[in-house]
C-alpha cells in the first residue's frame, strides 16, 4: 500500500474513463478485527458491482475484472492495513488501480463515475488542514508534517544538520570550539560551551545562529513551493534566534515554548493542534466566510455551482468554501463550457463539489470544508475569485 503524495492526487484527478470506482472505508490494523475490514470491503465491492452493471452498462465479467484488485484483498489472508491507519481508499479503473491506507476516519462509501471521487481526501490535502512543526534543539532537528488526523516525520536529507555539533564540523573549521549536545530522542542537558580563549554569550549566539542558518538553507529545497504554515517548537531562548535566520515566508508568529526532545511526535502534534491550529483554522474559516459575504454581490464571488465549476477548471478560484458531506451530480463538458445538473447521478456524471474542490487545490487555491449549515447562503459551494467574471 502506498502513501499519498501531491503527484498521486494529480494522477488520480486526471483520470477520466467511462466508469471508474472509488471506495472508502474505515479500517483497523488490530489482528482480531480483520473480519470487520473484510466484511466492509466485500459489501462495498458488491455495491460497486451493482452500479457498474445497472447504471454504467458493464457486463458482469467486465465489472468483476475491474473490481478484481479489491476482491483479491479479501482472499489474501490478513487484511493489509498499515499500523496507525484508520482509513482505506481504493481507486479502480479498467486497467489500473491505486490503494492507500491513510490516517483518515473515512465513512463507508462507494462512488462510480467518469472520474475518481477525491473529496474524502481533502482533509489531508487542503491547505487549511496541513501544517508543519519544526522541532528544534541543539541536539536534534525534526520537521513534522501534520494534519488534524495524524503526523509523520519528513526526511530531511544531508542538507539539514541534525545537531549543533554536526553543523560546527562543517562551519568555520579553524575555530577551536567544542559543543557537547545529545542526538537521541531523550531530554538532554543544555549544551556545554568550551573554547580556547573564546567565551561569552555573543559567541555562543553566533554559533547557534550559523547552525540555524544551515537548517534554514537545508529546508529550502523541501519547502520552496509550499505555502503551508510552519510552527516553531523549541525552548524559549532559541525561538528568536531561529526567527532571525529564517527565510520561509509562512513561519507563524505563534510558537510552542517547550523542549521538543522531551515529547513524542504524536504529543507534539496534539499540543500544536489544540493550542495553535484549531483556533488558527477557525479564524481563517470565519475570515473566508466574511470575505465571501462582502463580495457576494460582485463579480469577484459566486455561490452558483455551475459558475463555480467552470471557474475551478479555469484556475480562477482563490478560496473555495465547500459543504463537507454534500454531493451534487452533473455532466461537465470542458470543451463546450457547459454544466448540466442532475438530481440523481447519470452515466458520465461527475460529483461536482468534489471536482470543484480538487481543481481548486490543483490550481493553488485554498479549500475549506464546512458543515452545510455553516455554508454562506446555504449553498453547496461558495467561491472567491482571483479575477472577476466578465
Amino acid at each position: 500500500m502506498d502513501q499519498l503524495s501531491h503527484e498521486d492526487v494529480v494522477t488520480l484527478a486526471a483520470r477520466q474513463e467511462d466508469a471508474v470506482v472509488s471506495i472508502y472505508l474505515p479500517v483497523t490494523s488490530e489482528p482480531d478485527k480483520q473480519d470487520t475490514n473484510r466484511i466492509r470491503l466485500k459489501n462495498l465491492a458488491a455495491a460497486a458491482r451493482a452500479q457498474l452493471v445497472e447504471n454504467h452498462g458493464l457486463r458482469s465479467p467486465e465489472a468483476d475484472a475491474l473490481l478484481e484488485p479489491a476482491l483479491s484483498m479479501l482472499t489474501n489472508g490478513r487484511f493489509p492495513v498499515d499500523s496507525g491507519a484508520t482509513g482505506l481508499a481504493l481507486y479502480l479503473a479498467a486497467n489500473d488501480h491505486f490503494v492507500y491506507t491513510l490516517p483518515l476516519p473515512f465513512q463507508e462509501q462507494v462512488v462510480v463515475g467518469s472520474r475518481f471521487y477525491l473529496k474524502p481526501l481533502l482533509p489531508l490535502l487542503a491547505q487549511d488542514g496541513r501544517f508543519y512543526i519544526l522541532a528544534l534543539s541543539l541536539g536534534q532537528v525534526q520537521l513534522l508534517e501534520s494534519t488534524l488526523y495524524g503526523v509523520h516525520a519528513v526526511a530531511l536529507g544531508d542538507g539539514v544538520p541534525q545537531s549543533l555539533d554536526e553543523a560546527m564540523q562543517y562551519d568555520d573549521p579553524e575555530q577551536h570550539l567544542q559543543w557537547h549536545t545529545g542526538t537521541d530522542s531523550r531530554p538532554q542537558r543544555p549544551a556545554a560551551f568550551h573554547g580556547h580563549g573564546v567565551t561569552g554569550e555573543e559567541t555562543k549566539k553566533e554559533n547557534i545562529h550559523r547552525y540555524f542558518q544551515q537548517i534554514d538553507a537545508g529546508l529550502k529545497p523541501l519547502l520552496h513551493d509550499e505555502d503551508t504554515p510552519l510552527l516553531l517548537a523549541a525552548v524559549d531562548y532559541l525561538l528568536p534566534l531561529y526567527r532571525e535566520a529564517n527565510s520561509y515566508e509562512h513561519l507563524l508568529k505563534e510558537t510552542l515554548q517547550i523542549d521538543p526532545q522531551a515529547m513524542s511526535a504524536r504529543a507534539l502534534h496534539k499540543l500544536a493542534w489544540e493550542k495553535i491550529f484549531k483556533p488558527y483554522l477557525r479564524q481563517n474559516q470565519a475570515a473566508a466566510v466574511t470575505r465571501f459575504n462582502d463580495l457576494a454581490e460582485t463579480d469577484w464571488a459566486s455561490a452558483d455551482l455551475s459558475e463555480v465549476t467552470l471557474a475551478a477548471h479555469d484556475g480562477q478560484i482563490d478560496v473555495l468554501l465547500a459543504a463537507r458531506h454534500q454531493k451534487k451530480w452533473g455532466l461537465f463538458d470542458a470543451e463546450k463550457r457547459q454544466v448540466m445538473l442532475h438530481d440523481q447521478p447519470e452515466t458520465g456524471d461527475d460529483e461536482l463539489i468534489d471536482l470543484t474542490a480538487v481543481q481548486t487545490l490543483l490550481h493553488g487555491g485554498t479549500v475549506y470544508l464546512l458543515p452545510q449549515e455553516n455554508m454562506p447562503r446555504q449553498q453547496p459551494v461558495a467561491a472567491i475569485f482571483r479575477f472577476p467574471n466578465e
